[in-house]
């Protein structure tokens, strides 16, 4: 299940490598989700990323409330809330 890959995920993954590439891959990230929800490898795809070097930062971004989880096509896609889309018109 989704759950159970993020969660290998999360147990393998790098934290430097999140801190070196987090702020521009956040950048990606709410650019690409700016008027669409997408699924984590449509987000990956979009922004022309790895979808596992993606999961530490959409962790973040979604503690910060930029994004938020919702279903679509029951699957798991993330959405920007309403300060997501601030920060998205901010540049």
């Amino acid at each position: 299940t989704f759950g159970t890959f993020l969660k290998t995920v999360e147990q393998n993954r790098s934290i430097r490598s999140a801190a070196v590439e987090g702020p521009d891959l956040a950048r990606g990230v709410l650019k690409a989700l700016d008027g669409q929800d997408l699924q984590l490898p449509d987000i990956a795809e979009t922004i022309g990323q790895d979808a596992l070097s993606l999961i530490p930062v959409l962790e973040e971004m979604s503690f910060a409330g930029l994004v938020s989880t919702v279903e679509l096509n029951g699957e798991k896609a993330f959405h920007l809330t309403d300060a997501g889309k601030k920060t998205v018109a901010e540049g």
